[in-house]
């Protein structure tokens, strides 16, 4: 990419016709995303063979390009067909990969056209193979012409030849027709009331922006005139409900030809540049007093060829707007009008001439046409003052009817926590009640089994005794015989040797006796001590079970407590937070009605848009 010189560079996909497509039956369009960004070309009929023949750009800069290359991030094309009732079905998709594309650096080089197929065409349409016929290239950024200011673009422009002429008047009144036929006056009101998906109007490079100011620009007459700046979010609706009073000097024959005739442009703007245009006819103002309510306004954009555009879901860039006529007096002579190109003139000539029967007629009517202004005017405020107080109530309840709504989806949620809460803690109270059940059980039948190794105890020992008893019959009667036997085998022995051999005997018996008492002992002491390891064992193991069992649901009860003790502090400060919220909306409405009454008082006739 660095034979491209700009910073900032475009990524564009060209498709231009597809094939094996026959099974679609509904509109269809290209969707590509790239680096998050979503573009869509315009749907096309459904068909064997489709024909595109479109272009999709991303702005992307050159770091961030080079980012997504070396990361092998895909560029995804879908194929998506739309029914009538602008339900969405994906027939398939293509994934290009970003490095494989096209560097073009001379914007006049032909580029080449690949065949891709679509992967995850869906079951039912396997028998077809769909394709696309698309290229993928990166080239410099696409120089776009700055848009000339909206002076330059709507500056006056001569009246055509045979139009009815019209004439700016120092006093700031327009006589529309000729001077001599324009004795009647009338206001011409145009009111802004709201507008709608303005983002629709957006290029790309103000969609990523914040803080944009924004303004509507209003070209009557030849002169373009721009409401107050705003800065809102063009997705909702903006209510704007500013009005524009032009003075017209005329009668009514003349103004319903000229009505008939004439048209204004309406614009949306940012800084000096037109993003879209509506034009608007008076066409259908015919009676004073009767409002001409334009509701469907569209904007276009202000292209030579400009289209209205359309959203995903049908939306479309509208305006709203009200327009009444209003006279305010009946006749005035031709002569003074000639005469009074000023308030100020009219005034020195009536000083001047005081005695002047017209003159006098004309001042009065001069301060009759100003006292109904200052009554228009005064209506008008209290028109919008009471539209401003019903708005306000309106926001107000509906404000309130969304908090109590929500409070009332947060109060269901928590007295639903709070009912598991306290099925949980119900569980495990029935648990813990079984926990200690078991232990009472495992205490009693550790007393059991110590109660019954005592009787055991006393058994074996009852065993030992009689077995030893039987043992000892047994000797007694073998050693009488022996006693015989040795009486006549050492009848004739000495005395002394007999002596001798029988104290050896009785030491080497006495040797065995302590051996043998010291091996029974150490089997007495084996046998207990087995017995005892293997049961303390099992017991030891049943009660460690038991602990971590209980040590589990302490834990876990433990857990919900801290678990409601928030849940109620977030309720707490939920509240405490709505609360403030709408004291703080309150003081603010309050402000803007003390500020609107103020106005109303301070305001005066000149407050009103002339010319």
């Amino acid at each position: 990419m660095d034979q491209l010189k700009s910073k900032v560079v475009n990524v564009v996909l060209t498709i231009q016709e597809g094939k094996g497509m026959e099974s679609i039956k509904n509109l269809t369009f290209i969707s590509a995303i790239f680096n998050g960004r979503v573009l869509e070309s315009d749907p096309v009929t459904a068909e064997d063979c489709p024909s595109f023949n479109t272009n999709l750009i991303w702005e992307i800069e050159k770091k961030d390009l080079r980012k997504i290359r070396s990361s092998n991030q895909p560029l995804r094309v879908e194929c998506v067909s739309v029914d009538t009732q602008n339900r969405r079905e994906k027939f398939g998709h293509v994934l290009l990969d970003l490095r494989s594309a096209l560097i073009v650096k001379n914007p006049d080089d032909k580029v080449p056209f690949k065949w891709q197929k679509l992967i995850a065409v869906r079951n039912k349409k396997r028998n077809c193979f769909p394709e696309l016929y698309l290229s993928l290239t990166i080239r410099n950024q696409i120089e776009v012409a700055c848009q000339e200011s909206l002076e330059q673009i709507w500056e006056a422009e001569p009246r055509s030849e045979g139009a009815i002429p019209i004439k700016y008047l120092e006093d700031g009144y327009i006589a529309v027709g000729d001077e001599r036929l324009c004795s009647e006056d009338y206001s011409l009101n145009i009111l802004i009331k709201s507008a709608t998906s303005l983002d629709l109007l957006l290029p790309e490079v103000l969609v990523f922006q914040s803080n944009n100011k924004y303004c509507m620009s209003i070209k009557i007459f030849g002169i373009p005139i721009r409401t107050k700046q705003f800065s809102k979010d063009l997705h909702d609706k903006i209510v704007f409900e500013e009005k524009i009073v032009v003075r017209l000097l005329s009668n009514v024959d003349i103004l319903q030809q000229f009505f008939a005739e004439e048209k204004f442009e309406v614009g949306f703007s940012c800084g000096q540049d037109l993003l879209g245009v509506t034009t608007v006819s008076f066409d259908g103002l015919i009676n004073t007093n009767e409002k001409l309510l334009l509701n469907t306004c569209y904007f276009r954009f202000p292209s030579p060829n400009g289209i209205v555009p359309v959203g995903k879901d049908g939306r479309k860039p509208v305006l709203a707007l009200e327009i009444f006529l209003v006279q305010n007096r009946g006749s005035i002579s031709a002569l003074i009008v000639g005469v009074s190109t000023s308030a100020e003139n009219v005034e020195n000539d009536v000083s001047k001439a005081s005695g002047d029967h017209e003159e006098a007629k004309a001042q009065q009517q001069i301060l009759l046409v100003t006292e109904e202004h200052m009554k228009e005017l005064e209506e008008w405020k209290q028109r919008q003052k009471v539209e401003f107080e019903q708005q306000l109530h309106k926001v107000k309840e509906e404000e309130l009817e969304k908090e109590r709504e929500e409070m009332e989806k947060e109060r269901e949620e928590l007295e639903r926590e709070r009912e598991e809460l306290e099925k949980g803690h119900q569980e495990l109270e029935k648990e813990r009640e079984e926990l200690v059940e078991k232990k009472a059980d495992l205490d009693e039948n550790i007393k059991k089994c110590k109660e019954l190794q005592d009787e055991l105890q006393e058994k074996l020992n009852e065993l030992k005794l009689s077995r030893i008893l039987k043992k000892k019959s047994k000797t007694s009667g073998n050693i009488l015989g022996v006693i015989e036997e040795n009486q006549k085998k050492f009848a004739d022995c000495d005395k002394e040797l007999l002596i001798d051999y029988i104290s050896k005997l009785q030491y080497d018996n006495e040797n065995l006796k302590q051996i043998l008492n010291e091996q029974k002992q150490e089997v007495e002491n084996n046998q207990r001590t087995a017995l005892t390891k293997e049961q303390t064992t099992n017991l030891l193991q049943e009660l460690k079970g038991l602990e971590e069992k209980f040590e589990v649901a302490q834990q876990t009860k433990t857990y919900f407590k801290e678990q409601w003790q928030k849940a109620c502090q977030e309720i707490h400060n939920l509240k405490a937070e709505d609360y403030r919220q709408l004291q703080n909306q309150l003081r603010e409405r309050r402000e803007e009605l003390s500020q609107l009454d103020h106005l109303c008082i301070m305001d005066e006739p000149n407050g009103l848009i002339s010319f």
